[in-house]
């Protein structure tokens, strides 16, 4: 089980650069989730992602599946 905040629009790194800073906290994520898993072993991840299409698509090109979906 794991979790993460991440970044929202009105932080000054996303307002100086207007770069949306979610993308590679994502994949970054995706990466430290994969280096987690065990084989046959479940993996849950939740959080606060403050963007509702672009880290879930992200996670979802990794092979997670959204709960909702």
């Amino acid at each position: 089980v794991a979790t993460a905040h991440f970044t929202w629009d009105g932080h000054e790194i996303v307002r100086s650069t207007q770069r949306n800073v979610r993308i590679a906290q994502a994949h970054a994520t995706a990466e430290a989730l994969d280096r987690a898993r065990r084989d046959q072993e479940p993996q849950l991840f939740m959080g606060d992602l403050n963007d509702s299409t672009t880290p879930i698509g992200v996670l979802r090109d990794a092979g997670f599946v959204d709960c909702f979906a």
